[in-house]
């Protein structure tokens, strides 16, 4: 086998141990970037899902000669990758924010109703279990104790995200009670999104 062959998986990922096997077997080192754990909605099926996924993520990250996260904060606090942290390497993943134009802080400030004096918390991603939307929601209202400007926008998908239907509703629920202090905003053009981050 030559040695410049690198296995780059991505996990979660369902047939990632019997890749990892195979290229043990071939003597090609494998790293994985692991990106969550996975956490699907309630329901036997989900549960059947996970437990295959997991016992799967685990024997990965066993094989792997390197496991990249993106923060040591979630590699501790993961249940699949605390066996491995002496081959865990932090990378921060690369991002490019856009330049913010007057008219994109215009056009978001329009979206978000955002006010002068606004305490802005940003979230970015869909609405899905493994990202603590919920989480957040729940704390909102104590955040607002001590800020009581703080709104919560959230960009990205959140209607028709397959699998988290039952999730969404429980958001819903919390985020319907919060009134004007949570806005979702769906995904964001580009020069928006940038706004976001900033403000």
């Amino acid at each position: 086998c030559s040695s410049d062959l690198v296995l780059h998986l991505h996990l979660p990922q369902l047939d990632g141990a019997y890749l990892a096997q195979l290229a043990r077997m071939r003597g090609v080192p494998t790293v994985v970037t692991y990106h969550c754990d996975l956490s699907l909605p309630p329901g036997w099926l989900n549960r059947m899902a996970n437990a295959v996924s997991n016992s799967s993520g685990r024997l990965t990250n066993q094989l792997a000669d390197v496991v990249v996260v993106n923060t040591r904060d979630y590699a501790e606090h993961s249940r699949l990758l605390r066996s491995v942290l002496h081959k865990t390497v932090e990378v921060l993943p690369p991002a490019h924010v856009a330049p913010v134009r007057p008219s994109d802080r215009e056009a978001l400030e329009r979206r978000a109703g955002i006010r002068p004096g606004d305490r802005v918390i940003g979230m970015v991603g869909r609405v899905a279990a493994e990202k603590g939307v919920d989480v957040l929601a729940a704390a909102l209202p104590l955040i607002r104790r001590e800020h009581p400007s703080a709104r919560v926008l959230h960009a990205g998908a959140y209607r028709n995200v397959p699998g988290e239907a039952a999730y969404l509703e429980r958001v819903t629920r919390l985020t319907d009670a919060l009134g004007d202090s949570w806005r979702f905003l769906g995904p964001l053009p580009e020069g928006e999104l940038a706004a976001l981050f900033q403000a």
